[in-house]
């Protein structure tokens, strides 16, 4: 069989770490000891969770052009993918007896006759994967929320302000020579009588120039003029945190300057657009591109579809889209008695496992105590003449050893056990109720719950695929099962 590799990393300095030819070497290997003959390498140096995966389409693109089936080999799942959103592209391609998915490390491989045991292990490791991203997300949101609390500003200081260093310290000091003047715009425009193209000129004239010592236009003026930052407030993501640095100008400059600012524009008429349930959530799976629902004779919803000259896209009726959403929400939904009987196993299954984790935890400390026990037994032999001090001092570096990885053990487990299940109960209770809720609900609740069952919604072609999340995809596979979450 044919083979197409794939090896990524996610940044450029992990590529100059060599992290690609490792990949690389891995798999040929594999790829002679399966007797598979290599036809293309595609060695992608992007982020498997943002963006549109420019490369990653050429990839999928090249598979298709094939005339029969190739093996995609990967060292891991999560070289491939970091998330669920790239499913319905690959499963349509190996259904389609046109791909094989090999991954490696983790001995799997996939094709159109996997069995469930197969695709539940595949779907495991892309929810480890995107488990992963999403816990690095959370410490980096930990992370800017410490240093917002401490009034630390997260990105480049406006103008007017300089980033520097101090005693290994990162700050912000004002500027010297653009801060008086940045002071002097906001002083000009308060008193009233200047437009911000006229306080653009007025820049020109006091010699105000931007970082990179070029003239400000009037769009940098205005947003020097609405930024809280001067006295002494950060924006971030439209919510109002107080900083650490010092101010250029007061609270009441700033408020007069904003009210002659917002005055201008009373009378400006704001467009509205009725609520569209699918803005922004339908995609083309290739290029990654959004579908645009508009209303047609107040009735009917149409999808625009989004304008890429390397992709074929069609102009579609959203109802066979709105018809799939009803029917996963519909066969979600379960009778009192089987919802009943699930939420009682899932408990039941959750006592067990906290059960196992606490027998396993109470061994950890009982290893523990019996460590300090020969820790002490052995200074005693020590003290006695019993051993000499090589002999003392090799067998207490051992059981320190021991003692630390015992530690590290008991410091790794946590709550999670307990979380996995609250979070499959909280999965059975919203599945159950997700058809009622996008009835009666606003739109902003529709869209979240669309948000938390569907990954994606993609339309391939001409027909919509719609990517069910993990659990929500079990539901719908087995049914009504009473040992659904074991």
């Amino acid at each position: 069989m044919k083979a197409i590799l794939l090896a990524r990393v996610s940044s450029k300095e992990q590529e100059e770490g060599h992290s690609l030819v490792a990949q690389l070497d891995r798999l040929h290997a594999y790829c002679e000891r399966k007797n598979l003959d290599i036809i293309q390498e595609f060695t992608l140096v992007e982020s498997s969770t943002r963006g549109e995966r420019p490369e990653f389409q050429k990839m999928i693109a090249y598979i298709k052009k094939q005339h029969e089936k190739v093996a995609l080999v990967c060292d891991k799942v999560d070289r491939l993918q970091r998330s669920f959103r790239e499913v319905p592209v690959l499963e349509q391609l190996h259904k389609s007896e046109k791909l094989v998915l090999h991954f490696v490390s983790e001995n799997q491989i996939l094709d159109s006759g996997a069995n469930n045991s197969q695709i539940m292990a595949y779907q495991i490791f892309v929810m480890m994967a995107e488990n992963y991203t999403n816990c690095i997300s959370d410490n980096v949101k930990r992370s800017f929320e410490k240093k917002i609390k401490e009034g630390s500003i997260l990105t480049f200081a406006p103008i007017g302000y300089l980033n520097v260093t101090i005693d290994g310290v990162n700050t912000v000091i004002i500027d010297p020579i653009r801060g008086p003047k940045v002071r002097m715009l906001f002083e000009k425009y308060a008193t009233g009588t200047v437009s911000i193209h006229q306080l653009a000129r007025y820049a020109v004239e006091i010699g105000l120039l931007s970082k990179k010592n070029t003239q400000i236009s009037p769009q940098q003026i205005h947003f020097i003029i609405a930024n809280p930052f001067y006295y002494g407030m950060m924006r971030i993501k439209g919510k109002l945190y107080q900083h650490s640095y010092k101010t250029l100008i007061t609270k009441d400059m700033f408020d007069l300057c904003a009210n002659i600012r917002t005055g201008r524009n009373t009378n400006v008429c704001k467009r509205k657009n009725p609520d569209m349930l699918l803005a922004g959530l339908v995609r083309c799976p290739l290029c990654g591109k959004a579908y645009s629902p508009y209303l047609a004779k107040n009735k009917y919803i149409f999808l625009h579809q989004p304008r890429d000259k390397n992709c074929v896209h069609h102009h579609l009726s959203a109802k066979p889209i709105l018809k799939q959403i009803n029917d996963v929400l519909q066969a979600l939904h379960f009778k009192p008695e089987h919802k009943e009987s699930i939420l009682a196993n899932l408990e039941k299954k959750k006592t067990e496992a906290i059960i196992k984790r606490d027998e396993y935890i109470a061994r950890l400390y009982e290893d523990r105590t019996k460590l300090i026990a020969k820790k002490s037994r052995l200074t005693d032999l020590y003290l006695d003449r019993g051993i000499d001090r090589e002999e003392y001092d090799k067998i207490t570096n051992q059981i320190s050893n021991e003692q630390q990885d015992l530690q590290l053990k008991i410091d790794g487990l946590d709550d999670r056990i307990s979380a996995f299940y609250d979070n499959l109960i909280k999965c059975v209770k919203i599945a159950d109720i997700s058809h009622f809720l996008l009835k009666s609900s606003n739109f902003h609740k529709k869209q979240l719950i669309l948000k938390l069952i569907s990954s994606n919604f993609f339309i391939d072609d001409k027909n919509p695929v719609i990517s069910i999340r993990y659990p929500f995809e079990n539901m719908l596979q087995r049914g009504y099962r009473q040992d659904w979450g074991g």
